[in-house]
């Protein structure tokens, strides 16, 4: 609806509802019932007398999420229905749908429908940018180019995008066109990923060994602070693997390891220029703190622009789930739990 449209059926100008949505003056208290039976919505909702915020509503569905995972499919959609201005919900609804269930008719649909709804109505740029890299890995490839153009020629995302698009399709040839050096630790991620998700442990350890040099020889022996969290989520998953071979020392001594660069991750001082900065964005990148729904979510690495931002694969404090299935036999083990609060407590210095 117009502010035009919407002024004639009020019998007020147009200028009055600009002034209106602009916060200049407010209608008057008399054309409350007509302004909700025009909008349809009830005068409470229409003053936000119990009406929950975006936040809220996302937070209320991972709660659910949680509660009820084998009901996941039918959470999603149902959200999906009862809400479809609330674009922060279909963020985190779509990108649900991609990492889990994109193989899913009826969730894929969806799943493209909130990206499209999002880019055509959404004003946030994160979230217009985060519906633009969804439709880039779940539309076919003529529709997927609009969208992937998008990102112009970012060194940082658009080839990660196109390999991504490529390792989904099991089209590694066509990823690895995509591969430069400043993308080579794509390439290892989607090999130790692959290891990790088809349960080779031994293949998964070998990958795993080699980026964890490689990262080490950018910084002649250590690890650049610029790095640190590429470093922390390679030992995790090379932990994940020992223990899984049942090789709980190994483990433990990676594990303590991966929680040693968390630590020095979550404590730069947002001010510090980091060195060698992030491996696939090479610029001028410094460490901010952000928050989820509210809540302390970790930090992320940003450069000169948005495109510079880049954050952390798993959250200790928030990622329960994704640890206990990783870490499944030894996941109750107080050795375990020890290193895991050494981690969380490190990740509270980001709030």
């Amino acid at each position: 609806m117009t502010q035009e449209e919407l002024a004639s059926r009020l019998g007020v100008s147009a200028q009055a509802v600009s002034n209106w949505e602009r916060s200049e003056s407010y209608p008057d208290v008399t054309m409350l019932p007509s302004l909700s039976a025009v909008l349809e919505i009830s005068v409470d909702n229409l003053l936000g007398i119990g009406r929950e915020t975006d936040e809220q509503i996302r937070e209320r569905w991972i709660k659910d999420m949680q509660e009820k995972p084998e009901a996941g499919k039918d959470t999603v959609l149902r959200y999906y229905h009862e809400y479809p201005k609330c674009y922060y919900l279909m963020e985190g609804l779509m990108w649900w749908v991609y990492r889990r269930q994109k193989d899913d008719p009826e969730l894929r649909e969806a799943a493209t429908n909130m990206a499209k709804r999002i880019l055509a109505e959404c004003t946030k740029t994160d979230i217009r940018l985060n519906a633009a890299k969804v439709l880039s890995f779940l539309c076919d490839d003529d529709e997927a180019g609009e969208y992937i153009d998008i990102f112009g020629n970012n060194i940082g995302i658009k080839p990660n995008i196109i390999a991504r698009r490529a390792y989904d399709r099991g089209d590694m040839n066509k990823a690895h066109d995509y591969f430069d050096l400043e993308q080579f630790w794509i390439f290892m991620y989607f090999c130790t990923r692959s290891a990790y998700c088809e349960g080779e442990s031994e293949k998964g350890i070998r990958y795993y060994t080699v980026r964890e040099n490689i990262v080490q020889s950018i910084g002649n022996g250590t690890v650049p602070d610029g790095l640190l969290e590429t470093f922390f989520m390679l030992k995790l998953f090379h932990s994940a693997a020992l223990f899984a071979l049942g090789r709980k020392d190994s483990g433990y001594d990676m594990l303590a390891e991966a929680v040693t660069a968390y630590e020095k991750w979550c404590a730069f001082d947002e001010r510090k220029k980091l060195s060698v900065g992030e491996l696939s964005l090479f610029g001028n990148i410094t460490m901010k703190r952000i928050s989820v729904s509210g809540q302390p979510a970790g930090a992320v690495y940003v450069g000169d622009d948005y495109f510079g931002t880049w954050g952390c694969g798993i959250s200790i404090r928030q990622d329960t789930e994704q640890l206990q299935e990783m870490f499944a036999p030894v996941f109750e083990e107080e050795r375990f739990k020890e290193l895991l609060a050494r981690a969380s407590e490190a990740e509270k210095q980001t709030d």
